[in-house]
């Protein structure tokens, strides 16, 4: 076979045109490609026409400018964006999301039959990944037969649970049925149960959350106490309006069955975490800190030889505060007698006003129950105990218990200074 010399320049010159008329098409196709893509990424009808035009194989194009079609509501038109989904499709027939958006359009315009089809089509391309799943149950929670949806929707939350606010929500509006929406789409794992019962609580959908309450509490306490403070919080003021403890205490008592909140106290003893040496739980029937800028409240050692905890509150001498930031929300009988105990220490207490031992009835509008209060400390006071005896109104079911401080009428009614209250007690002391 001859062999091509190289030697003459003349030669030489015609392996350089031949190279560089090779180049020359290369850099075409690369300069094509690069305006296309430019083209493709920007959200305008005319860049995405002359991107399919410049690369009319390219599927990404086509279901680029069928999403504008779609979505621009001005100077879209849906049979364009039809055709140019299923221009996507031929051309790349294993992309899922070509399939699920020409089947939503196809829904929209009246062909239910072919977006079945589509769904189809993408599940079978890929049935594993969570959006696919999550689109296609979707794309069923829309038609006349929303159940269809829930096993891909399950299987879209056990592959990604993040889904879950937005995929739980969703399945309550199609059905408003939580039975069905337990039975059918949540995994049994608390976790998904309390994201569906926090949904319920925002809506005020008071029946439907007992019910998903009792399935969590049924599954056992695979959960933190901490978790469901939102729910006993929401029974608790809808108790206060409603002037019925009842199912805000059995919430309380199923955490305690569960042993997700301890068992605190000796026997008759009403008040949750008495010796504050549990950690406060923020909520419920246990201590609740309230924040202020102003105030720093803290556990500290209590009265010397005890060897019990205190709360130590610490006043910056910076505002007037009405303040009453430590508290606890009590059952109780109505017309009983009951004995509040407790030991105060004051360090440098500058305000006339200082703070004080308080009980009140929690529905203190509709209340004929006399709040009970200790005497207003200040300056400084040595460890010293306090006791209140108040009787319940006859509508009484909830008292709070507080320390709290008023207003001073004093031009300079700032308050400066240390409180501090330890061996907290609440005990029935007569009918």
């Amino acid at each position: 076979m001859p062999q091509l010399s190289l030697q003459s320049p003349a030669r030489r010159l015609l392996a350089v045109a031949a190279g560089l008329a090779v180049l020359g098409v290369a850099a075409a196709g690369i300069v094509r490609a690069y305006q296309a893509g430019q083209a493709r990424a920007a959200w305008d009808a005319g860049a995405l026409q002359r991107a399919v035009q410049l690369e009319p194989d390219d599927a990404e194009g086509w279901h680029r400018l069928g999403r504008w079609e779609e979505l621009s509501f001005t100077q879209g038109n849906l049979e364009r964006a039809r055709e140019h989904y299923r221009q996507a499709t031929r051309l790349n027939p294993y992309d899922s999301r070509y399939w699920l958006d020409l089947a939503n359009l196809l829904a929209v315009t009246g062909a239910p039959q072919e977006a079945e089809a589509a769904v189809e089509h993408a599940l079978r391309v890929d049935s594993h990944t969570s959006a696919t799943l999550w689109a296609a149950g979707n794309f069923w929670l829309r038609t006349a037969e929303p159940r269809r949806g829930f096993p891909y929707l399950r299987a879209a939350l056990e592959a990604d649970p993040g889904l879950a606010p937005a995929l739980i929500q969703s399945c309550h509006n199609a059905v408003r049925d939580p039975d069905v929406v337990l039975r059918e789409v949540l995994p049994p794992r608390p976790r998904f149960l309390l994201v569906y019962l926090w949904l319920l609580v925002r809506q005020e959908e008071e029946a439907a959350a007992a019910r998903v309450w009792r399935t969590l509490v049924e599954m056992g306490g695979d959960f933190k106490a901490e978790q469901a403070m939102f729910y006993i919080d929401y029974l608790t003021d809808l108790g206060i309006m409603s002037m019925d403890a009842g199912p805000s205490t059995q919430a309380w008592g199923d955490l305690k069955r569960l042993k997700l909140v301890p068992e605190t106290g000796g026997e008759g003893e009403l008040l949750h975490n008495a010796d504050l040496r549990q950690p406060i739980l923020n909520g419920g029937f246990d201590w609740r800190l309230v924040p202020y800028s102003d105030v720093s409240v803290s556990l500290g050692e209590g009265r010397p030889g005890t060897n019990l905890p205190s709360v130590t509150i610490r006043f910056s001498g910076e505002e007037n505060l009405f303040y009453h930031p430590f508290q606890q929300l009590v059952p109780v009988i109505p017309k009983t007698r009951y004995r509040l105990t407790a030991w105060m220490q004051t360090e440098g207490i500058t305000s006339d006003r200082g703070p004080s031992l308080a009980v009140g009835d929690a529905h203190s509008i509709h209340s004929d129950m006399a709040p009970a209060r200790s005497p207003a400390l200040v300056g400084t006071n040595d460890w010293h105990r306090v006791e209140l005896e108040f009787t319940t109104g006859s509508n009484t079911q909830l008292v709070w218990l507080v320390i709290e401080r008023h207003h001073s009428q004093r031009v300079d009614g700032r308050i400066r200074g240390v409180v501090r209250l330890s061996e907290l007690s609440l005990r029935q002391v007569g009918p």
